[in-house]
């Protein structure tokens, strides 16, 4: 990926990143220069190292399931900006759910911010803090599918239309449309929600959680095979080419700048 900022304002990454010793300046100096997972990585690591026993902000330092538990236990006490770390780390997951299915740009953020006015309203009622990926998902599926039921007319836009791309993403991003759908929802979901969300992804797609990563494996290895065919003389090992994935599909359907200050404001 290259070293532009990533559409989204991580308003929690500001934040946070503030507050410890780099300062406004070296905060914003820092995301300048970083991209989006490199980005988190950093507000994680300085987390843990300035705001060690910082109760008023309890997901400092944590990581995946852990931190989004955190989160949405803070949520429902009341803690200021809890949501907002939420919305900022799991919208490109919920994102590209419904773009996934089939949705155009605008009928994807209606859907987006349908789902998180809805977990806003309903955050006390969480009886399980720690699957809040998996409702998340299981959520914006549903509200995808109901939205296309209800607006036939939100079908997406070609792919090739969205953003212009580097070559290799370019070639990835038509590979990837070649693979079935339910490989496209399911290396979507990997991608996004990560190894530790396994579980999550098996019920919502129905399928066993010791099949997901196996079933990853064959969707990749398919999706190198179309890759290749595009360009013989640049093969790519499946390590790179899923950190490639998860590069393209930021690059190629960027979230709207605005979304997240909108659900967050």
């Amino acid at each position: 990926m290259n070293n532009r900022e990533h559409p989204i304002d991580y308003v929690s990454f500001t934040n946070l990143i503030e507050r410890s010793s780099l300062g406004t300046d070296g905060a914003r100096d820092l995301r300048s220069r970083t991209t989006t997972g490199a980005a988190l990585r950093a507000t994680t690591s300085a987390e843990r190292h300035f705001h060690r026993a910082d109760s008023s902000r309890p997901w400092l330092g944590l990581e995946g399931t852990a931190r989004h538990e955190a989160c949405v236990d803070a949520a429902k006490s009341g803690v200021r900006g809890a949501l907002d770390v939420l919305v900022a780390e799991l919208t490109p997951l919920t994102w590209h759910i419904a773009r996934g299915h089939g949705l155009n740009r605008e009928s994807a953020e209606a859907v987006v911010q349908a789902v998180w006015l809805t977990l806003l309203r309903h955050i006390k009622d969480v009886q399980d803090s720690r699957a809040v990926v998996g409702w998340l998902i299981t959520t914006t599926r549903r509200e995808a599918t109901r939205y296309r039921r209800e607006h036939p007319d939100t079908w997406a836009e070609e792919p090739t239309t969205l953003s212009p791309l580097a070559d290799r993403d370019s070639r990835l991003w038509h590979a990837f449309h070649q693979l079935p759908t339910r490989c496209q929802e399911l290396l979507r979901l990997t991608v996004l929600a990560g190894r530790t969300e396994y579980a999550a992804v098996a019920e919502v797609l129905n399928i066993p959680q010791g099949e997901v990563g196996p079933t990853r494996g064959r969707c990749l290895a398919r999706l190198r095979e179309l890759y290749a065919e595009s360009d013989p003389a640049a093969p790519v090992a499946q390590p790179t080419l899923f950190s490639a994935l998860s590069t393209t599909l930021d690059d190629a359907d960027p979230i709207p700048g605005h979304l997240i200050p909108h659900l967050t404001g």
